[in-house]
This record gives structure tokens, sequence and C-alpha cells, in this order.
């Protein structure tokens, strides 16, 4: 016998608690009720109680939860009868809206005095527009389009609006990666085949949408450590990897350094998994990643659906309750 609920909740905004408590019970009260417990994602918990089926289910998803989990709650006595209470809850994508985000760095157009950035006459200068604009969700396929509306002059305390600038533009053929001196760098690095087959020609992220549908990509996360310690590299890992609606991740294709021999564990989640590692090299367990440069931390692989979207490979570090996010020999 089977029966099913099915629930709706929004990530981050909601305390999930349901209560199952004699979820089973029997007439026959001399018969003994056993229980199969499904395997619950790592956002949930379920509170039992002796003497009792069932029991009480608790959680908060995030943004990283969105999707279905079913789980089915099985029961059966001396008879062997068993009867499945299924439930479905279904995680919604909120598809919030882009939002400001509150002094971003504009040092890169020039020298910022008094919060305004300083363009020097007749030199090229750059701004990502990415740093102005926060997307939660951005990971699960969203992406954000930019328009310049408007370019105003201040002149003598009087904006003028320009029309036509030929000094400016938008341009989306360009990716520049982020100063790592003196920081902990954690990044991916793709590869497809080569002439042989194997993934060992590094494609980069301009040159992606050049590349055939189904393309097999091969993503290695790398690390390195350039702060100035004695002490270098990654201890722990808890992180969640999220890839966009244009990339389908290879089932079984996540590897671990053998450097994190520790508590290996690969959790599959919508779009993406969570993957937990670590070592303990000052007792001979393992060493430490990423005080070797470009050293790799884990890979796995890809195939590129569809060229024309977004590509994206989001790497989050574990926060919160129960999550150990990155660990250094450190431990900063």
């Amino acid at each position: 016998y089977l029966w099913e609920e099915e629930i709706e909740i929004i990530p981050d905004k909601t305390d999930f608690n349901l209560d199952l408590t004699n979820l089973f019970v029997d007439p026959d009260l001399a018969d003994i009720i056993e229980e199969i417990y499904p395997v619950l994602p790592s956002w949930l918990t379920l509170e039992t109680e002796i003497g009792k089926t069932g029991g009480i289910l608790k959680g908060k998803p995030t943004i990283n939860d969105i999707g279905e989990e079913i789980l089915d709650f099985n029961a059966y006595d001396q008879s062997g009868k068993i009867i499945t209470f299924r439930l479905k809850i279904n995680v919604q994508n909120i598809n919030d809206p882009p939002v400001i985000i509150n002094n971003p760095d504009l040092s890169s157009l020039g020298e910022v005095i008094d919060g305004i950035p300083n363009v020097i006459q007749n030199s090229y200068s750059t701004l990502d527009p990415s740093i102005l604009f926060y997307d939660e969700d951005f990971p699960y396929g969203d992406s954000l389009s930019y328009e310049i509306n408007d370019v105003v002059k201040v002149d003598n305390e009087n904006e003028i609006s320009l029309e036509n600038p030929d000094w400016i533009n938008l341009s989306y053929k360009t990716s520049s990666k982020p100063d790592s001196e003196g920081k902990f760098l954690i990044e991916p690095i793709l590869f497809i085949e080569d002439e042989n087959g194997e993934l060992t020609k590094k494609v980069e992220i301009n040159d992606l949408a050049s590349l055939k549908e189904n393309t097999r990509i091969l993503v290695l996360v790398n690390a390195t450590d350039k702060r100035k310690d004695d002490s270098k590299g990654l201890v722990g890992l808890d992180l969640d990897v999220t890839v966009s609606k244009s990339l389908d991740i290879i089932n079984q294709s996540v590897n671990i350094s053998q450097e994190l021999p520790l508590f290996n564990k690969i959790i599959y989640q919508r779009n993406g998994f969570r993957v937990e590692a670590g070592s303990a090299p000052d007792l001979g367990i393992g060493g430490s990643v990423g005080d070797i440069q470009n050293e790799t931390l884990f890979s796995f692989e890809t195939i590129l659906k569809s060229p024309d979207l977004k590509v994206s490979v989001s790497l989050t570090p574990g926060l919160g309750d129960f999550r150990d996010g990155l660990t250094t020999r450190n431990a900063v």
C-alpha cells in the first residue's frame, strides 16, 4: 500500500517542521511495527521517539537545495506486508531579482577619490558590470544582461546627459581573473579532448561558445596557496559545486585528491554535488593541497549540452550548522 503527499517550500525563508509522529499504526496491538527510514538530504533531520513510529522532520533548505526530494517511509509487521508513505518535498526556485552591491570596488577604472573613480584622459579603463549587481539565482541558470541607459556629465553640480558618447561601450567578449597575490586561490580549469582523444587540451572560458554540442569537458578544481605563511595548503574540504544548465555532470566522474584520504564523501544534488574530504598531515595521514602551485583538489567531467547558453561552474564553501567549509594548515 502506498500513499503520497507533496509539499512546496521556499529556500532560506522557510523553517521546515513536519510532525509525522505515529505515522504508522497497527490494529493488532500485539504486533511490532518495524520501520525503514529514507536517506535524508543534508538539510533535513528526523527526530524519533521510542515507542512511536515516524517522527518530526526539521530543517531549513538553502538555495543550493533547490529541487525535488522524494522520501519513502516504509513499515512492516510480522505479516511481512509493507506500507509506504511517500513524501515529495519541492524546494522551489524563487527567482529573486538581482540586487545592487553596496560600495563596489571601482578601482579598475582609476584612482578612487571620495568614492569616485578618476579616469585619466586618453587612457583605457575597464569595469566588469558583474561587480555592481548580485543575483543569487546565478548558479541555477539565471544570467544578467547589462545595458547603459544614460551617461551623465556633471558640470558645476549640473547633470547633463550625453547622447551616444563614442568613448564608452559594453563588451561581452572578455573575461578576467581576480588578483590572487597573497591569497588562497581555488579555481576550475577546463580541458577538452586532444587529437588522441585524451582530455589534455586546455580551453579558455571565452572559447566555450565555439565548442560543439555534446563536447566532453574535464574540470580540474585546483588550489594555490599564495599567502605568506610557513604552513600552507588545504587540509579540510566541504564544498558545494554547482554547474549551469548548459552542462551535464557525468555520473561517477568525481575524483578526490589522494592527499585528502579522510571523510571522503560525494553527495549529488540538483545541478551539482557536495564534496567532503580531509587529511591530517601532522599525523602522517595524507597531505596538504595547494602548497604546490595549481595542485588539484578534485576533478569531474561534464558534457556541454548547449554551447549557446551561459557556462558556469560555481564553487561555494559549506556554511552553517554541520558544515566545515575550507580548512587550511594554519586554520585560517
